[in-house]
C-alpha cells in the first residue's frame, strides 16, 4: 500500500471521529469517545497518537512502521473491542421505565446531631438546628406514602437527619405504624447514621426488622478525626470503629459511606483495607465538592487527582489478586458501576437517580416533600408537595426535561467519558453556583473524579477476563 494511500486512510479515520488517548501509569489507551470504544494500545503507538492530536501537521512526519501500527488499531477497532468482547449478561434499568412508580422514600426524621462535621451539608454543622419530625405527624407521614396512586409493590424506606437515632423512640413508631399499613407492599427498611449512637438494644431492633445500615466513617483515624468530630472537638473514630464491628458481629446489613478529601485522598486505598479487615462488604464514596470555608477545601488541583489515581490503582491490583485468587473482597460501588457503564455504553446515558424518574422523595421534618434529600434549603420550585396534600411530580419533571444531555455542553465535547457521562445532577449543579440554571456547566471536583473512575475502570477491563468480570459485576 503506498504511503500516500495509507495517510489518507488514517486521516480520514481520525478526522471523522471523536477520539482521544489517554496513559494511565504504565499503562496506555486509545478511546473512540461517542461509543466509548477503548482499546488498550502500545506505548510507541500512543505517543505518536498523542502528537497527532496535538497537530495535524504530526500526520506527515510518521514513518512507515508508524503507518502500518495506526492502520492496524484501526482495523481493530472497526472488526472488535476488548470491551464488548468481554460483555457478560446484564441487564441496566432503563430511565424511562415505570416514570413516577415510588420505590424510594427517604424520612428526615430529625435536624439535630450529635456530631459536628466541618464538611457537613447542614451549614456546615455550625447550624443549631434541633428541629424534629413531630409525634402527631408521624402518621400522617406514613399514610401520605400509602395513599399515593403509583406505589411499587417494593419499596425502601430510608430514616434520615442529621442523626436519625436522636430520635430513636420517633423511629420505633414509625416503624410500627408502616408495618401496620404496609400490607402486600414489600418493604426494606434503611437508616442512614453517624454511627455513633448504636447500642445493644439499637442492634437487637435493626436486626428484628431487618435494616440495612448506611454509615458515614472517612476511614482510618486520622483520615475520620479529621472532620467527622463531636460538638466537644473530639474525634468519632473510636466510637464508630466499635459499632462498625458489633454491626458486623450480628450480620447486619452494612454499606459504609465515605467522603474523599484533598487529605484523605492518599489514604485511599488504605481505608478499604482497613474496612475490609473490619469484615465490611460495600464501600460507597465520592470526593467532597463543595467548599465550606472551614479548614476544608474540595478537590481541584491535578495533583490531587494523580494521588487519587494512583491510590485507585493499588485497589484495582487488589481486586485483581483477589478475584485471581477466587477470595472474596470489599466492594467499591462508584468503581463498580463505571466499569458497567463502560461494558454497556451503547445505553441512555440520561441521568439515572430517583429525583430524574420520579421514582423517589424526600420528606423533611415539616412534612415537605422534595425529590431528593439534596434538594432541601435549595428552592420551592423544587418542593414537589407535603404529607397534608398530593405530590405533584409534573412540577419536578419540568425541570428534570431542561437539563442538558453532556453530549451538548461546550466543555464536555471532548470529554474521555462524554458518551456514559451523566453530567452534574441538578442539586450538585444548585450547591456549586448557588442558583437554577438552564445550562450546565464543567466542574472540576466531579469531573476529574469520573475521569480517574474511568481510567481504574479501563485499567480493569484489560486485566481481567470475562468470567472474572462477571464476578465483580455481580458484587
Amino acid at each position: 500500500m503506498a504511503m500516500s494511500i495509507k495517510f489518507k486512510r488514517i486521516y480520514s479515520y481520525l478526522e471523522n471521529i471523536n477520539w482521544s488517548v489517554f496513559s494511565y501509569f504504565d499503562n496506555f489507551y486509545f478511546v473512540v469517545v461517542e461509543s466509548t470504544t477503548v482499546i488498550p494500545i502500545h506505548k510507541k503507538i500512543y505517543k505518536v497518537l498523542y502528537n497527532l492530536k496535538l497537530s495535524c501537521d504530526n500526520y506527515n512526519k510518521m514513518d512507515e512502521s508508524e503507518y502500518d501500527d495506526i492502520l492496524l488499531l484501526i482495523d481493530h477497532i472497526q472488526t472488535s473491542n476488548i470491551m464488548i468482547d468481554k460483555r457478560p449478561k446484564y441487564k441496566r434499568l432503563n430511565v424511562c421505565d415505570e416514570c413516577n412508580v415510588l420505590r424510594n422514600i427517604t424520612i428526615e426524621i430529625t435536624e439535630n446531631c450529635n456530631l459536628e462535621c466541618k464538611y457537613c451539608y447542614g451549614a456546615f454543622g455550625k447550624l443549631k438546628r434541633t428541629n424534629s419530625v413531630k409525634k402527631e405527624d408521624v402518621e400522617l407521614c406514613v399514610d401520605s406514602i400509602f395513599r399515593y396512586p403509583k406505589l411499587s409493590s417494593e419499596i425502601e424506606i430510608n430514616f434520615f437527619g442529621g442523626e436519625p437515632l436522636l430520635e430513636y423512640e420517633k423511629l420505633k413508631q414509625f416503624v410500627k405504624y408502616i408495618e401496620e399499613k404496609k400490607h402486600n407492599i414489600k418493604v426494606q427498611y434503611v437508616i442512614t447514621t453517624n454511627g455513633t449512637l448504636i447500642n445493644r438494644e439499637i442492634v437487637e431492633f435493626l436486626k428484628e426488622f431487618n435494616f440495612y445500615v448506611l454509615l458515614s466513617c472517612d476511614g482510618i483515624k486520622n483520615c475520620n478525626d479529621q472532620n467527622r468530630i463531636f460538638k466537644n472537638g473530639m474525634g468519632s473514630f473510636e466510637t464508630i470503629n466499635k459499632n462498625v464491628i458489633n454491626l458486623i458481629k450480628n450480620k447486619i446489613p452494612l454499606k459504609i459511606l465515605m467522603l474523599i478529601t484533598p487529605y484523605s485522598s492518599k489514604y485511599f486505598a488504605s481505608n478499604l483495607k482497613y474496612f475490609d479487615y473490619l469484615g465490611v462488604k460495600v464501600v460507597s464514596s465520592s470526593p467532597f465538592y463543595h467548599s465550606s470555608g472551614i479548614n476544608i477545601s474540595p478537590m481541584v488541583h491535578s495533583s490531587e487527582f494523580t494521588v487519587l489515581e494512583n491510590q485507585l490503582k493499588k485497589y484495582c491490583l487488589y481486586i485483581i489478586e483477589k478475584i485471581t485468587q477466587k477470595l472474596d473482597f470489599i466492594l467499591f460501588v462508584e468503581l463498580r458501576d463505571f466499569v458497567k457503564e463502560i461494558l454497556y455504553s451503547n445505553l441512555s446515558n440520561d441521568p439515572i437517580c430517583m429525583a430524574t424518574n420520579g421514582s423517589g422523595i424526600y420528606i423533611d421534618y415539616k412534612g415537605n416533600i422534595y425529590p431528593c434529600p439534596d434538594f432541601k434549603g435549595t428552592s420551592n420550585k423544587f418542593l414537589v408537595g407535603n404529607t397534608k396534600c398530593d405530590y405533584e411530580f409534573s412540577k419536578i419533571n419540568k425541570y428534570i426535561k431542561i437539563m442538558k444531555n453532556t453530549r451538548e455542553l461546550p466543555d464536555c465535547k471532548n470529554c474521555l467519558i462524554n458518551n456514559i457521562c451523566t453530567g452534574l445532577c441538578l442539586s450538585q449543579h444548585i450547591r456549586i453556583y448557588k442558583k437554577y440554571q438552564k445550562q450546565f456547566s464543567y466542574y472540576s471536583t466531579i469531573c476529574n473524579f469520573k475521569i480517574s473512575l474511568f481510567k481504574a475502570s479501563c485499567f480493569l477491563l484489560e486485566k481481567l477476563n470475562k468470567n472474572q468480570l462477571q464476578i465483580l459485576l455481580n458484587k
